[in-house]
């Protein structure tokens, strides 16, 4: 069993990405971070009290690879200060260093953090849907409206369909699949439910209109594996499924890391929800 970092009255366990934290009453609280905020949270912690610059954080986290950096880091910090209930104007944990990084500021009670044994790279993870955009988009009906809030005030779950992500060509689809669903379901527990491939394979590849109406999804995300003669990748998308609009598509090249596709797609999901 991985031995925790300890800071303050949380205990973070790197390998599973868990920070578990204690109330005033000694209750356990535990929130399990998505694979990206793990790893930013683990650098601040090796290199505490040492600032971690823009670029180390780019190098070590988002090596070789073309993403929105400065959205997806920021992404991250949210993530990390959220579970920590951290102020980013009095931090107690995660200094913000103008124009420059991060540090981190809370004392680590075991005095230094070892790092864990080297991740296996996976190989590109691709979100491979036989379907194109113009089929998908054409199985919609205009189906229901915007959840609004009911007597009580306080608003419906959103529900997100997480579409089956086929393996294509040797790449692994499970595995972004999984890590979209446990992060959503861990993070957003709160303001969504999450319906996953063992239900909407069933429904896959046409009966989505069926799966919209019948489990009330608000939200599905899906990717195509693109293979052109000068452009081969994902197109990763997330769909509003009561008009089908497409309301964030980012393209990822070959070679693109399995996280960053992660925190990418989770952060268009999460401007979704602001909205």
């Amino acid at each position: 069993m991985e031995s925790p970092v300890r800071f303050k009255s949380f205990s973070f366990f790197p390998e599973h990405g868990e920070l578990v934290g204690k109330d005033e009453a000694g209750r356990e609280t535990t929130t399990r971070l998505a694979p990206q905020p793990t790893r930013v949270l683990l650098l601040l912690l090796e290199n505490s009290p040492d600032i971690v610059s823009h670029e180390k954080i780019k190098e070590v986290i988002w090596p070789d690879v073309q993403v929105d950096y400065e959205r997806s880091l920021h992404f991250c910090i949210r993530q990390i200060r959220s579970a920590l209930n951290d102020d980013p104007a009095n931090p107690g944990f995660i200094e913000t260093i103008p124009r420059r990084g991060y540090r981190w500021v809370a004392p680590i009670e075991n005095g230094h953090v070892a790092k864990p044994p080297a991740r296996r790279k996976s190989r590109v993870v691709l979100l491979s849907v036989l379907i194109g955009a113009t089929a998908l988009f054409g199985v919609f009906r205009f189906i229901q409206p915007l959840k609004t809030a009911g007597a009580d005030g306080v608003a419906a779950p959103v529900r997100v369909a997480v579409m089956p992500f086929l393996d294509s060509m040797g790449f692994n689809g499970n595995l972004i699949a999984n890590q979209l669903i446990e992060s959503l379901t861990n993070q957003y527990k709160a303001t969504c439910e999450v319906i996953g491939p063992t239900t909407t394979t069933g429904y896959y590849p046409n009966q989505l209109n069926r799966l919209i109406e019948e489990y009330h999804i608000d939200y599905l995300i899906n990717g195509r594996y693109t293979n052109k003669p000068d452009k081969s990748g994902l197109l990763g998308e997330i769909i509003r499924a009561r008009d089908g609009a497409h309301v964030w598509v980012k393209y990822f090249n070959e070679g693109s890391d399995d996280d960053a596709v992660t925190g990418a797609i989770l952060f268009g999901f999460s401007e979704q929800l602001q909205h």
